[in-house]
């Protein structure tokens, strides 16, 4: 856990650190790093204003800036005992400025203002306390819609360090029962990470480092004798690793490094994400990166921070130590070429990597480099066709397709590549396979695909859809199917001719409800757009958990005991409704 520093009254940063060298002859080296790694968050970060927002001790099921697809995960993950109904608390003085409530996303969430400049976050909800519910619930039936989203002035639902706001569940895009919790700067709106405002978490285990990889950067360039990235497995424990036989990396010409580790807690064995990495040559950081805090506006930039080809083809997370030109993140810091290695000298360096959590524990990985004389370079003059340079406007024309890419759409420059296959079965259109998977996209794109003749007048059910027949999206417009995109792979235009499909799970049989009313709702193609439910010609509210198709509604004050008639309409995004109209008793 760690260490505290309470500073009593008015005290200057100078008397501060006078009492920082005066500690340090009597500290252990650990605990000497701890305490500088703590005084710079305590200048920055209030140490004692925030408690916990749960009552009971926090396990970590995920940590802040933890690699997610295509995001780093702007909180943490407290772990509820895998149940749901966990009693939620304000950690600190403030009111509560927002509530949202969402289909997928953070499902039910609670935003609290804070005194300090600081919003705290409660994700991933059951339900909320009381007054909180009903003031959401008079909102959802005011704009009748489940989903709703508004703002609160300071007067209206002020709250106390401590306070019951919400019972814990698993909500939105939760995979399982957890409490997601954020803190935010309420000028900037980054997410910083929780950890650096003293929570009280124990943890003195260190970090894992599991390999690292070697990446020839350019076509001159050798790993191991070959135009190929190498991955080295590591040994060792207790914060000191080494390469598995303490094997020395072979490298010449332009090389970048990545590294695979993760982190765990005293209580919890969950493969977390760590705090900082830093790479070292000969003593001296060529590359840092710390998660601390970030925009949200920056955050796919996740894809540009791992090696996102191998993420894809083999699912494990690389992260990168050096920094592609188009990367947007703001994580890193004492750069040195971008974190590249330029290899042409016969002789051997001293590498290191150094990595931590966010409590200051500490792991080592030193290595060795034999570097030897790159091979000339090739002339870079030559025009390469379909050269997409990834700080400029991108475009691509051919046959039946048109490609926009705006300005920073990519993270680094490549050769665009492009192919027609024949119409799958089905399909409205030629198969195009735009580019491959394995490069990442950071910002939508325009694709435009033109119909064959067969497609006539089902324009408006007309869509974009990849080679797995998922939906992407798409209307038609002057002739074409235009869609935004942020992804490659194959795509051609599909129809989506059939309406949802609901399935009664309360009233299938009896037609007689008790407390609620609940359906499943699913969709082929395109996806559920929208729903309505009324009981006797009056709107009602409908909850949708999207992961398990459930539409349900919990009968309130508004619906009597007796016969009632009930209507449900769905439907998907390509306007195709499905009617369910049944009459049924409350009992």
């Amino acid at each position: 856990m760690r260490k505290t520093v309470k500073v009593v009254g008015v005290i200057s940063i100078f008397f501060l650190l006078i009492w920082i060298s005066l500690q340090w002859k009597t500290l252990p080296l650990k605990e000497n790093k701890k305490l500088i790694n703590l005084i710079a968050d305590t200048i920055s970060y209030p140490q004692n204003f925030f408690g916990s927002p749960m009552e009971i001790p926090l396990l970590l099921a995920g940590t802040f800036g933890e690699l997610r697809p295509n995001h780093f995960h702007s909180g943490i993950d407290i772990r509820t005992e895998q149940r749901e109904g966990l009693r939620v608390v304000s950690v600190g003085e403030g009111y509560i400025s927002r509530l949202r409530v969402q289909t997928g996303g953070f499902g039910n969430a609670i935003y609290i203002t804070h005194p300090n400049g600081y919003v705290s976050v409660y994700a991933h909800l059951q339900s909320y306390y009381s007054i909180i519910g009903a003031r959401v619930k008079a909102e959802q039936y005011k704009n009748e819609s489940f989903e709703v989203d508004f703002t609160l002035l300071p007067t209206d639902l002020p709250v106390k360090k401590g306070d019951l706001i919400a019972l814990s569940g698993n909500t939105g895009g939760s995979q399982g029962p957890h409490l997601h919790f954020e803190i935010r700067d309420a000028k900037t709106e980054e997410t910083i990470n929780p950890l650096l405002f003293n929570l009280e978490i124990d943890d003195t285990k260190k970090p894992i480092i599991q390999s690292i990889t070697t990446y020839p950067l350019n076509i001159s360039s050798r790993v191991e004798g070959i135009y190929k990235k190498h991955k080295t497995a590591v040994a060792g424990f207790g914060g000191s690793f080494t390469l598995q036989k303490n094997a020395i990396i072979h490298a010449s010409g332009s090389t970048g490094f990545g590294i695979t580790c993760f982190d765990t807690q005293n209580a919890s064995d969950n493969k977390n994400g760590v705090y900082s990495i830093e790479l070292k040559m000969e003593g001296k950081t060529i590359y840092f990166s710390k998660v601390e805090r970030f925009s949200f506006a920056n955050t796919r930039g996740i894809n540009s921070h791992v090696d996102y080809e191998e993420k894809m083809r083999n699912g494990q997370n690389i992260e990168k130590s050096f920094v592609d030109g188009g990367n947007p993140t703001q994580l890193y810091s004492k750069l040195i070429n971008m974190g590249v290695v330029n290899f042409d000298a016969d002789t051997t360096y001293s590498m290191e990597y150094v990595v931590t959590d966010a409590d200051g524990n500490v792991s080592y990985l030193p290595f060795k480099v034999m570097s030897s004389k790159a091979l000339p370079e090739f002339n870079t003059d030559v025009n390469v066709p379909n050269f997409f340079e990834y700080y400029r406007e991108n475009r691509y024309v051919n046959t039946g397709i048109n490609l926009f890419f705006p300005k920073n759409s990519f993270y680094k420059s490549f050769q665009f590549d492009y192919k027609q296959a024949p119409k799958p079965v089905g399909g409205f259109s030629t198969l195009h396979k735009v580019h491959n998977k394995f490069i990442p996209i950071h910002e939508y794109y325009e694709i435009s695909i033109t119909p064959d003749s067969n497609l006539k007048n089902k324009w408006d059910k007309a869509l974009i859809v990849n080679s797995a027949r998922i939906a992407q999206g798409g209307e038609y417009k002057n002739g074409v199917i235009t869609g935004k995109l942020k992804v490659f792979g194959e795509f051609f235009i599909g129809i989506d001719t059939v309406a949802p499909v609901i399935s009664p799970i309360t009233l299938a049989k009896t037609k007689i409800a008790y407390t609620s009313i609940s359906f499943r709702i699913r969709d082929n193609l395109s996806g559920i757009s929208t729903y309505r439910a009324s009981i006797d010609g009056k709107w009602i509210l409908m909850n949708y958990d999207s992961k398990y198709s459930l539409l349900y509604h919990n009968f309130d004050e508004r619906t009597s005991l007796g016969k009632h008639e009930l209507e449900l309409i769905v439907a998907d995004r390509k306007n195709n409704i499905k009617v369910y109209k049944t009459n049924f008793t409350k009992r």
